[in-house]
């Protein structure tokens, strides 16, 4: 009798790692069109697919087409866009296929943020359905199993030519929420700015892992810059020697105090590294680079 207390324990703790399982059985919807006005989307880039998708839900009140054009992106692309793709059938009075994706992005896709799930005025129309309670508790499970499992990730593009041990500048970008650390490195783009540049570039990812590819930053100061510490160090273990000379900080007002007091202190710990200029930036972080502006850490958010 007295094993039944250890039994019970190591149950809990066997259970407490089991991936969530998904509680509604769904049909996947089927593909739309491969044809958008005379354009064949199976060899559109899927970046410019995703961009324009937005801009016909959002812009032009066009969400049918906007599925249509985040379906191929997804499916050329398919390590994310599963939540948009999900608000885009919602936005489209779709809910079973709105609910397909989302169900996809717990566990399969690149993750969900369950509070931002509550707010999203996208998924509105599919909040009042009955399933949506089961979906939302999936969601919530699934972000605190990879919260608990997942692992932070830093993407270092260093500039051709660089020689190892060699001191150099780091542009360290801290993404939006929901995104990934590629979204600030990695790729024929971000090579071209290192070389530009002559400095490293690193994308770090957030101090919440939401999904397989997704994160979020936690919106404690002390924990958020813990882990922009630790990037830095990741990236100087990748590049085996990569300083940063030049640090400032540039972000979107925000009404949140909490990002609002992060945001000020890494400005005060890049003013106190040493001489700082701002970098003009577009959403991101990489058009409106200048050829003589230096590199300095970004902070995003949305």
């Amino acid at each position: 009798m007295r094993l039944l207390p250890v039994l019970l324990l190591a149950s809990i703790l066997l259970h407490a790692d089991e991936k969530p399982k998904p509680p509604l059985e769904l049909v996947a919807p089927a593909p739309p069109s491969s044809t958008w006005r005379d354009q064949d989307l199976t060899k559109a880039d899927p970046d410019e697919l995703r961009a324009e998708a937005k801009s016909l839900a959002y812009e032009d009140s066009l969400p049918a087409e906007a599925v249509q054009l985040q379906h191929w992106a997804v499916v050329a692309k398919p390590e994310r866009g599963h939540y948009s793709l999900a608000c885009f059938y919602a936005l489209a009075a779709n809910p079973d296929a709105a609910f397909y994706w989302l169900q996809y992005c717990g566990m399969e896709g690149e993750g969900a943020d369950p509070e931002w799930a509550l707010e999203d005025p996208d998924l509105e129309s599919i909040r009042s359905d009955a399933r949506w309670k089961p979906m939302h508790d999936y969601l919530t499970a699934c972000a605190a199993w990879w919260e608990k499992n997942g692992a932070p990730r830093t993407v270092v593009t260093l500039p051709q030519g660089y020689a190892k041990g060699t001191a150099i500048s780091a542009l360290v970008g801290l993404h939006g929420l929901g995104s990934m650390p590629d979204d600030f490195a990695g790729g024929d783009d971000y090579q071209q700015l290192a070389d530009r540049l002559g400095a490293a570039v690193i994308g770090a990812s957030g101090t919440r892992c939401l999904g397989k590819r997704v994160f979020c930053w936690s919106e404690d100061p002390d924990r958020d810059l813990a882990r922009e510490g630790k990037a830095d160090l990741e990236g100087v273990e990748v590049a085996r020697r990569i300083h940063e000379r030049w640090i400032a900080e540039v972000f979107r007002c925000d009404p949140y105090p909490e990002r609002a007091q992060a945001a000020r202190r890494l400005r005060e710990r890049a003013l106190a590294d040493g001489p700082a200029r701002a970098l003009d930036l577009d959403g991101r972080g990489l058009h409106a680079t200048r050829e003589d502006d230096v590199p300095h850490h970004v902070r995003h958010r949305r």
